[in-house]
């Protein structure tokens, strides 16, 4: 509109009371928190991103509502083949799980991949990084590395001990899933 000027001029643009609705805001929340944790669950099993996923909540009946009314968003957003809610009955056993608010959250394993290969691959990865924090800590105890090498040289050396020490921490819990789906596996 010719009239109003030039937009550099006009007044910010103000929220309308009517626009802001907190249960809404809580929906979406929740709604992207439970993806942010099957996608985790997914990372950390290394399942393949274009593999769809069968997911199973468990919880109350008013989480499970809001979840069953967002079922497609979960589906295209969690990649996700099927869903089913439960309120109340037996979990699932030999299944991924988190938690969010008090919804739990599985994906069983068959659906992500083999449990024996991830397992070998992670066992192999923990080696692998062992031996590069193991050989990034004999530098950092070195005092003649530590007096000779620039400062910035030795910050970068810190700098990858903790980078090794967290990834090391976040295979370990991943095994340690693996472990625990497959002692349940074996105790159904």
């Amino acid at each position: 509109n010719k009239d109003r000027g030039t937009i550099m001029l006009q007044s910010y643009p103000r929220p309308r009371t009517e626009w802001i609705q907190p249960e809404v805001e809580e929906k979406m929340a929740f709604l992207m928190e439970v993806t942010r944790a099957i996608r985790n669950l997914r990372s950390e099993m290394n399942c393949p991103p274009s593999r769809q996923v069968r997911i199973i909540f468990f919880g109350a009946e008013g989480e499970i509502a809001s979840l069953r009314a967002q079922e497609t968003y979960i589906r295209a957003l969690a990649r996700a083949g099927s869903v089913e809610y439960l309120t109340s009955g037996e979990r699932p056993k030999g299944a991924a799980t988190t938690v969010v608010g008090a919804t739990e959250l599985y994906v069983p394993f068959d659906d992500m991949g083999n449990l024996q290969e991830e397992r070998d691959r992670l066992l192999k990865e923990i080696t692998k990084v062992e031996q590069e924090l193991a050989r990034v800590q004999k530098k950092l105890d070195n005092q003649a590395f530590l007096s000779n090498a620039k400062e910035e040289v030795v910050q970068k050396e810190r700098g990858k001990l903790q980078e090794f020490e967290e990834k090391l921490q976040a295979l370990r819990r991943s095994l340690r899933r693996i472990e625990e789906i497959s002692e349940a596996g074996q105790g159904a």
